[in-house]
């Protein structure tokens, strides 16, 4: 159980450099969001031992605005972590195009999916 939890914190460490090396490139420079990415999950994994890593997945989706967005820079964030996932997990090799288009989105989600796809220059 311990490793797990070590192989969790060593991961989402990387992922963490991954999406800041990503969205430098992206967008020239690191944002506040950036800097914070997945910082809850992190700190829930080194000082929650009592949670369980089913609880701290449901909790970082259930609160992070990468994955509830709601504002354009929220979108923003969301397709950067789309484009960094292939970075760091081997079963998701897709671009954030790729995934994105391979998505069913509501109509007015769409659009400003779409429009932040195309501010980052990955709308292939």
């Amino acid at each position: 159980m311990l490793r797990k939890r070590l192989n969790k914190i060593f991961y989402t460490m990387k992922h963490r450099r991954a999406f800041r090396k990503t969205e430098k490139e992206l967008l020239g420079c690191n944002t506040i969001q950036g800097m914070t990415h997945d910082l809850d999950k992190l700190l829930m994994l080194v000082f929650c031992p009592f949670l369980s890593l089913a609880t701290i997945k449901h909790l970082h989706k259930t609160n992070a605005r990468h994955h509830n967005a709601r504002t354009r820079m929220d979108y923003i964030q969301k397709i950067i972590d789309y484009e960094c996932c292939r970075y760091t997990k081997e079963d998701k090799q897709l671009t954030a195009s790729e995934y994105v288009r391979s998505k069913d989105w509501k109509p007015e989600e769409a659009e400003i999916v779409y429009s932040a796809l195309a501010f980052l220059g990955l709308d292939d």
